[in-house]
């Protein structure tokens, strides 16, 4: 198949127009060949075409090769210019090559126009690859390099002696360290000496094992408190396989450990929860039972046909008496399920602190008694002291209580 070839020929001579188109014919080129012979028309074209190759006589009437070779490499600097003569030597066309022309033919040589053809064409398409290709490599620079510094995790780029090649947004923020004022530098830079000295243990165990690490670090910032990081470092090759350098990711996950303890504290203070109502419940499954193993049993002898009088009032007493610490342990509960609720209410009345230590004083007295015991107690508050705004009842569970 052959070359397509789009060329601009630049000639006012019809017969060495032709000429051109018949030696690029014969050389196996499917070639389109626009000819202009004047200075506007010339103008014209490159400005509105593209095309692969451009060809030019040197001497036109009123317009010369050189000056066509100066609008092409204003308006298309990349298209392949060659100039084609009879009336130039040949240390003219090597000085038109030195400014800028890609090649040159002298008409009596016309054989060598597929060759210079062909090299030119070449160079050019290299030079649209090169150009493509740094092109690539600058948008992927520019791509790479917005990932990396849009990342929230820091990262950063050492060689193998330990200094910052890359240095990332987050790791400026992270250390509030300028990428500038760390670049070419160690950590000594960034943290104190021992944070530093361990920094650079982990580089070198990444460097001379020529392997991945993953761990977690503790450092001291310029906040002056220690963050806690989870950190992957990388070893880095070139092309050749040799080792050169190392990359590093960096998560600050402080917040994330002050959680995680949180909730440990959290479970076990569940847990210790759980125990502490497990052995309430057990207690209190205790202290029913005793009243009511009281009550059942005495209620059941009550029944009994030899029970005289004073045996049933023996046992009536004893199931009073056992009733009434029943209601007290019903009563003890019920307030501690209204406090853990938080439903307790204090309702806050007038009250007169001799008056409650009185009817305590009366009631456990009556109990002292009932156990043969005698109670002494004394009531020593002013009488203008003594009233006060409070909660009666709530007063006299706590006194009751303790």
């Amino acid at each position: 198949m052959k070359e397509k070839l789009f060329a601009l020929l630049l000639e006012d001579a019809p017969r060495d127009a032709e000429l051109v188109r018949e030696y690029l014919l014969d050389e196996g080129y499917d070639i389109r060949l626009d000819v202009v012979n004047c200075e506007e028309d010339y103008l014209k074209k490159i400005g509105g075409t593209k095309y692969d190759i451009i060809y030019a006589d040197f001497t036109l009437p009123g317009f010369t090769g050189q000056e066509a070779l100066n609008y092409s490499l204003k308006i298309c600097p990349d298209t392949p210019f060659i100039c084609i003569s009879g009336t130039i030597g040949e240390d003219k066309a090597v000085e038109l090559v030195k400014q800028g022309a890609t090649d040159y033919v002298l008409k009596d040589r016309m054989e060598r126009l597929s060759l210079v053809t062909g090299r030119a064409l070449d160079a050019s398409r290299h030079l649209e690859k090169f150009r493509k290709a740094e092109f690539e490599a600058k948008t992927n620079r520019g791509l790479l390099k917005a990932v990396i510094n849009n990342a929230l995790d820091s990262i950063y780029v050492k060689d193998t002696d330990g200094k910052y090649l890359l240095f990332n947004t987050a790791a400026e923020m992270m250390t509030g360290k300028r990428a500038e004022d760390v670049i070419g530098k160690s950590d000594y830079v960034i943290f104190n000496n021992e944070d530093a000295k361990k920094t650079a243990e982990d580089d070198r165990m990444v460097l001379e094992r020529l392997t991945p690490i993953s761990f977690e670090e503790s450092l001291l910032l310029n906040d002056g408190r220690v963050h806690i990081f989870h950190t992957i470092k990388c070893p880095i090759y070139n092309a050749e396989g040799d080792i050169v350098g190392l990359s590093g990711i960096s998560r600050d996950i402080t917040e994330k450990k002050l959680i995680e303890q949180e909730l440990i504290k959290a479970k076990e203070k569940a847990e210790e929860g759980d125990r502490l109502k497990s052995a309430f419940l057990q207690n209190i499954s205790h202290e029913i039972r005793t009243p009511m193993n009281a009550i059942i049993g005495f209620s059941k002898l009550l029944k009994e046909p030899d029970t005289d009088r004073e045996k049933s009032i023996t046992y009536g007493e004893i199931i009073s008496n056992s009733s009434e610490q029943l209601l007290s342990i019903i009563s003890d509960i019920i307030s501690i399920s209204t406090i853990e609720a938080g439903q307790e209410r204090v309702v806050l009345k007038p009250g007169d602190l001799n008056v409650i230590f009185e009817a305590l004083n009366k009631k456990f007295s009556l109990a002292a008694k009932k156990k043969g015991l005698t109670l002494n107690s004394g009531i020593s508050i002013p009488a203008d002291g003594s009233k006060i705004l409070t909660d009666t009842n709530k007063v006299t569970q706590i006194i009751t209580v303790h």
